[in-house]
């Protein structure tokens, strides 16, 4: 939940009672205010946005704003209307919701009503941190996504055969078993019953009522029998009895729906997984806010990660029913069935629905149409698990931060909507080959083609961000500078096209987007005979409407021009009528225009034509009836050229709603087209090679580099890797151990002292993995990938103090997620594990692991340790080679050459390390001796055990 939640809540009682005659205008503040009871009301008052009570209090010490009061005594504290625009992101920031409330009529408008009528006000919309379409409020290389999850408790339930008050004698059913789609029978009325789900996955011989969780509106029983009543279909919604409380015994195979869509691109997407992955699959989409169904709220409060996520928005559970979110969607694309969108599930379909509703909610009359939603595969994906993805520094480095990660790194892209697909690129990497070699042929091509690169890219660097704004229009919160960015992106499309596709040799791959490009064919030409390049200003007025495209509004520019020609004419009429040189005609907003005298001049001035308005410290205003008859008809004919452009704009503003999913086909294009331009670059001028990507389960690196790490260091070492059995002392492969085309996989048992670099060595064969798998040059001489479904990682770790787990228990965990879930073709990096207990018990569980993924699992493993008596028992694995980080001794110093060579180390030189770190010689020295005595009993020990 957000931290500000407990805050936002109705206005106190003690508030109410201390104002119970309240004001008008006040009555109207809490009739709005009762209806968004956890947000914040920003209450438009002239040109401010004013905030009362509990909520004024908040703001006031938030953004360290002087806190006031009314008259009556009401706290109270205010933004500047034209000021929003910097406070309310750092509201939103800080986890608030925001109400803003604007005036729909003016207080003379409000008049005609009545004397006393109040202005009425409405919110125009809700801000919260999932639901920002604000330029200024977003960053343009990541989305912003806005997610919701659902899902039903597993429980027993029991459905009739169409009989009604039959009694079933427990002890007359021979069997109850609770797979799916089983069923019953009872043995003395020979009537079938079928049940849904149960919470635990057993088989009863007989059913005992105490073990099940029965919906009792359904099933009553009395002693030793079960009255079963006629009811109704079980549908896929959370009802009171569903409620899950954080100590009840959850079934962590669920399957949870997850629906999050960005508002500012439209982008929609669904996914299932199991309750168990969902920390996971929230880690890899960082949303801004979740809502959750309010009786689901309390259990996924206490196994989401907060830290991660600004908000988590409880909403009621009836928003998640199925009827209610079938409507929500079939009304939001305008469709009579959700058929059409593909094979989803109710509890997917919920998920979307109260996803939509709650965007309709905060954006109100004015809420963008989101692609039509799309279903995340997840076989589709390399899976990797949060504490992977985070010790990897894959788009954010420990730090939060986009330095020093694999983005970084790779981010040469030149549109803002292309970063933000090659920050998806690399949190999804593909499983598919053949849609990853495609990939590689497009970056390729360009590598080959480096002048063509070179212009596309340059091109590209013009491009605005299209998708934002596309949605900006659609949602009407656009300007003029929008549609015309629209208009010009075409001429720029068609040069990429005109350099790209005049090439024979082209790829199918980029071949294929040649038609993606032509699309929005009668937008283009609307936008091009409508509007000039750019807005122009000739005469005095802006002119953004290309000429001869209106009649009537070219004659209303005419009219207009004649009139500001006509004020010139003035000032020189006024200058030889008074004889003062320096006379001007100026225009204000409060008076309009006027004629502007020095005091000096103004002394003289009593011709009677001139109206005194004004006396300032230096100079007097005056009007005339010749200018004030000029100025009204510029009046009319601005207000009349302003209608009229509206008009124009709000016809072509419709027409790119119209073709707002074919522009979304253009911009995907243009951003696949970018990144291979990107990719291409970056494996240019880094050195990159590309990977061959294969259906089996190979692993062979030669001269692998750690992408971050060679950024920042000076002569970085390379590597070999490789994951298959060999010829002994020789990296090829040893082909008459193939089965089926499947490379028999291969444990590296790593050893070395800290600092030597195990632990970059770990990191930079999984990034060169996910480099792969997402369609890049890989920093490597030569790369052989057999697809991996999974990358699992167990490297450093720390307390988590808020969920009282310590270093050890989050190692254990992370770790036994990986021998949960990990397969023959993941590929398991793990650096220490066992080193946060006793020596003894950790060498035991390391071994243990070890072996049992060696024996079990057969993943592609690399395992770092200290624990050097694993050397010794490596010949028990005939999969497992002992490999380690070569240092080189010179008298008391020792040299960290970063070099992976074939062998053992049985010293970890944390002593040498230790000294190198600054620790005094004193304990230096007395940790040498301490060594010396621990190592001799160690041998002792181990030549009487041997004598044994």
């Amino acid at each position: 939940m957000s931290r500000k939640k407990n805050n936002l809540n109705n206005i106190k009682n003690s508030d109410h009672e201390a104002k119970a005659n309240l004001t008008p205008m006040m009555e109207q503040y809490f009739s709005i205010k009762n209806n968004y009871p956890d947000t914040l009301l920003l209450y438009r008052m002239g040109d401010f946005y004013e905030i009362f009570y509990e909520d004024a209090k908040l703001v006031s010490k938030d953004l360290s704003i002087v806190l006031t009061s009314r008259g009556d005594g009401i706290p109270m504290c205010g933004i500047p209307y034209h000021a929003i625009d910097n406070y309310l992101p750092k509201l939103v920031k800080l986890g608030y919701k925001v109400a803003i409330c604007e005036q729909l009529e003016t207080p003379n408008e409000a008049k005609k009503r009545g004397y006393k009528s109040v202005v009425r006000r409405e919110v125009v919309r809700v801000v919260t941190p999932g639901t920002i379409i604000d330029e200024y409020m977003l960053d343009n290389s990541s989305n912003s996504y806005l997610a919701s999850i659902f899902f039903v408790k597993k429980r027993t339930k029991i459905k009739s055969h169409d009989n009604i008050n039959e009694n079933l004698d427990i002890n007359s059913i021979n069997k109850f078993s609770v797979d799916n789609n089983q069923s019953f029978n009872d043995s003395k009325t020979n009537i079938s019953y079928n049940y849904f789900e149960n919470p635990d996955n057993n088989n009863y011989d007989k059913i005992d009522i105490n073990q099940i969780d029965i919906d009792k509106k359904i099933i009553n029983y009395t002693n030793n029998s079960i009255k079963l009543d006629n009811t109704e279909k079980f549908e896929n919604n959370i009802e009171d009895n569903n409620i899950i409380n954080k100590n009840d015994n959850i079934d962590y195979s669920t399957k949870v729906a997850i629906a999050w869509a960005d508002i500012s691109t439209g982008e929609f997407i669904i996914n299932t997984v199991e309750l168990s992955h969902l920390h996971d699959e929230l880690y890899r989409i960082m949303p801004q806010e979740i809502i959750v169904p309010d009786s689901l709220s309390s259990f996924l409060e206490d196994i989401i990660d907060l830290n991660s996520i600004k908000a988590i928005t409880r909403r009621p559970n009836q928003m998640f029913c199925f009827d209610r979110v079938r409507t929500n969607i079939t009304k939001h694309y305008g469709v009579s069935f959700t058929d059409g969108f593909g094979d989803f599930t109710e509890n997917e379909l919920s998920a979307a629905g109260a996803l939509l509703e709650y965007i309709s909610y905060t954006q109100k009359d004015l809420a963008p149409l989101l692609k039509k939603p799309s279903k995340l595969r997840s076989k589709d994906y390399l899976q990797i698990d949060k504490a992977t993805r985070k010790g990897l520094e894959l788009c954010y480095s420990i730090n939060g931060e986009h330095k020093n990660t694999l983005f970084n790194v790779l981010n040469y892209a030149n549109t803002a909507f292309s970063r933000r697909l090659l920050k998806n690129n690399i949190i999804f990497p593909l499983t598919n080959v053949e849609v990853i070699n495609d990939r590689l042929d497009n970056v390729e091509w360009f590598i080959k083609n480096p002048s063509i690169r070179k212009d596309i890219m340059n091109i590209m660097s013009s491009l605005p961000d299209i998708e934002r704004i596309v949605m900006r229009i659609t949602t009407r919160r656009c300007n003029i500078n929008d549609l015309l960015a629209i208009r010009n992106i075409f001429s720029k499309i068609f040069s990429i096209c005109e350099i790209l596709y005049g090439n024979d040799d082209l790829v199918n791959g980029l071949l294929c987007l040649k038609d993606q490009l032509g699309g929005a064919e009668q937008l283009r030409y609307e936008l091009e005979q409508t509007f000039r390049e750019n807005i122009i200003e000739q005469d005095g007025i802006q002119s953004f409407i290309r000429p001869d495209y209106n009649i009537q509004l070219d004659k209303l520019y005419e009219q207009k021009k004649q009139e500001i020609k006509k004020i010139s004419e003035l000032v020189e009429k006024y200058r030889i009528i008074t004889k003062i040189d320096n006379l001007k005609i100026q225009y204000n907003n409060i008076i309009g225009y006027y004629i502007d005298i020095s005091l000096k001049n103004a002394k003289n001035l009593n011709n009677p034509l001139f109206h005194h308005k004004q006396s300032l410290v230096n100079s007097a205003r005056y009007k005339t009836e010749e200018l004030q008859k000029i100025e009204q008809n510029l009046l009319f004919y601005t207000e009349s050229i302003q209608n009229l452009e509206i008009e124009i704009m709000n016809k072509l503003i419709r027409m790119v709603v119209e073709y707002s999913d074919s522009l979304g086909i253009i911009t995907f294009a243009l951003a696949k087209i970018d990144i291979a331009c990107t990719l291409a670059h970056v494996a240019d001028i880094y050195g990159y090679t590309r990977p061959k990507v294969t259906n089996n389960t190979i692993f062979s690196i030669h001269g692998g580099r750690h992408p971050i790490v060679e950024r920042n260091v000076d002569n970085f070492t390379s590597n070999d890797c490789n994951l298959n059995i060999t010829h002994q002392n020789s990296n090829e492969i040893n082909f008459d151990l193939l089965k089926n085309d499947k490379y028999e996989n291969k444990v590296i048992l790593l050893t070395g002292p800290n600092m030597a670099g195990k632990s970059t060595f770990l990191r930079q064969n999984a990034l060169i993995v996910i480099m792969a798998q997402m369609g890049s040059y890989v920093p490597a001489t030569n790369a052989q990938i057999g697809i991996v479904d999974a990358i699992f990682s167990r490297i450093g770790s720390a307390d988590d103090i808020a969920s009282g787990q310590s270093t050890f228990m989050v190692e254990m965990l992370e770790t036994a997620n990986i021998l949960n879930n990990a397969t023959d073709k993941s590929l398991l990096i793990l650096d220490e594990v066992g080193r946060g207990t006793s020596t003894y018990d950790g060498l035991a569980i390391a071994h243990s692991i070890l072996h049992d993924i060696h024996e079990r699992i057969k993943g592609r493993t690399i395992f770092a340790t200290h624990y050097h008596e694993l050397n010794e028992i490596v010949n028990e694995m005939n999969r497992c080679e002992c490999y380690h980080l070569e240092i080189i001794e010179r008298g008391e110093r020792i040299f960290f050459t970063h070099k992976v060579k074939l062998g053992y180390v049985d010293r970890s030189y944390g002593i040498h390390v230790a000294a190198l770190a600054g620790i005094p010689h004193q304990v230096i020295e007395m940790a040498k001796l301490k060594l010396d005595m621990l190592l001799a009993v160690k041998k002792q020990v181990k030549i009487i055990s041997k004598s044994y």
